[in-house]
């Protein structure tokens, strides 16, 4: 379901969501539209004065939110909803759900493979994307090649910002392991989360920190706070 589609109101969307909520699906993903014309041309068959506003797009988003909590459903959080009979629902209230590139899971994995072009992979020490050009990636297989075009080999820190951000994404308390808490990045990220805490998104102590229901909206905003590779790159 998609919210601040060009033209939509409150009142379209509330029709929408009745017939949605009608149907009763296990899962519902309320994603928020998307304006990037150039890269997919048919969004310029509308301008940006045919889109909802900001005030409105944050209205419209709520509204779907309401509605699938006063419905049943249960908020996983990257906008996914499920209802509490679903895998997902229920791994999370179990603290045993888990994400990937490919989204959310009801159980860990130790590795997820990428078949295919741009396909990525994620291992336990290592993220890796296979070649994004066909030629290139059917030449590299034909030659035994792994049709690899980069990839990051995880150090430590990163193995263990990794594992708060598995605990937050699956309701747990994440605990603050103490290499982070001594590391130079953490200072900066810890005032950032205080500011989430003071809005009621997290609970944060000296050594630990949860995402609370609300917060669960905002998850994609906190695990951007805890990734050090990107405060790195914008600083840099």
């Amino acid at each position: 379901f998609i919210c601040g589609l060009p033209l939509q109101t409150v009142e379209s969307v509330r029709a929408s969501l009745t017939t949605l909520l009608r149907m009763k699906p296990d899962r519902v993903n309320y994603l928020p539209y998307v304006h990037v014309p150039w890269i997919k041309p048919s969004q310029r068959q509308y301008t940006e004065a045919d889109l909802p506003d900001a005030t409105l797009r944050r209205e419209l988003y709520l509204l779907g939110r309401e509605k699938l909590a006063a419905a049943g459903y249960v908020e996983i959080g990257f906008d996914q909803f499920a209802l509490p009979s679903d895998p997902l629902a229920q791994s999370r209230e179990a603290g045993r759900l888990t994400r990937s590139f490919m989204g959310f899971a009801p159980a860990p994995v130790d590795a997820l493979i990428g078949l295919g072009v741009s396909a990525i992979g994620d291992t336990p020490g290592a993220y890796a994307q296979n070649e994004k050009n066909l030629q290139r990636y059917e030449a590299r297989v034909v030659a035994g090649e792994l049709p690899l075009q980069r990839g990051h080999v995880l150090d430590a820190e990163d193995r263990a910002i990794r594992g708060l951000l598995t605990d937050l994404l699956a309701s747990r308390a994440a605990t603050l392991p103490e290499p982070v808490r001594q590391s130079d990045w953490w200072p900066p990220v810890r005032q950032e989360l205080e500011k989430f805490a003071a809005d009621g998104l997290v609970e944060l102590s000296e050594a630990q920190i949860q995402v609370t229901a609300l917060g669960r909206a905002f998850l994609a905003r906190i695990g951007i706070t805890l990734d050090r590779r990107l405060r790195e790159s914008l600083a840099s």
